[in-house]
């Protein structure tokens, strides 16, 4: 840190101190997350009669199968988690990971597809996780 920068007109003294402060701790934030992951093999909204005595019906939970090369498994979900489903437009064969605490759904890419389909290939391809469907998934945030 030069004196001539702290004392310069354009930012303020107190930013440029703190964001140096900042710099020098260094603070690393480690978080270990339990993650549901694998290619999509069923994706079922189960409807119920809507509360307020209406004609119409909403969504009371979601039935998603997930299958890895070590296996399958079916998820009960909550309503909350099959809109962010439709915000990241998960279609069959999508391989996906939800974290458990968030409920947060990321779609990481389709599935491989054989050579004879290539017309209906999705955007992005990733191979099936070879992992079990639950697992544990470390990050590191500076």
């Amino acid at each position: 840190m030069v004196g001539s920068e702290v004392y310069s007109t354009e930012v303020k003294k107190t930013e440029i101190l703190m964001s140096n402060f900042r710099r020098a701790i260094g603070l690393r934030i480690k978080e270990v997350k339990e993650v549901f992951e694998g290619e999509v093999t069923a994706l079922t909204p189960i409807e119920a009669e809507s509360a307020l005595g209406g004609y119409g019906k909403t969504v009371s939970h979601i039935l998603i199968g997930l299958k890895t090369t070590k296996g399958t498994k079916q998820l009960k979900l909550d309503p909350s988690i099959y809109e962010s489903l439709q915000k990241e437009k998960v279609a069959l064969g999508d391989v996906i990971y939800i974290e458990a605490n968030s409920g947060a759904v990321k779609r990481v890419g389709g599935r491989i597809l054989s050579r004879r389909s290539s017309t209906s290939r999705p955007r992005s391809t990733c191979p099936c996780p070879r992992a079990t469907c639950t697992r544990r998934r470390r990050s590191c945030k500076t």
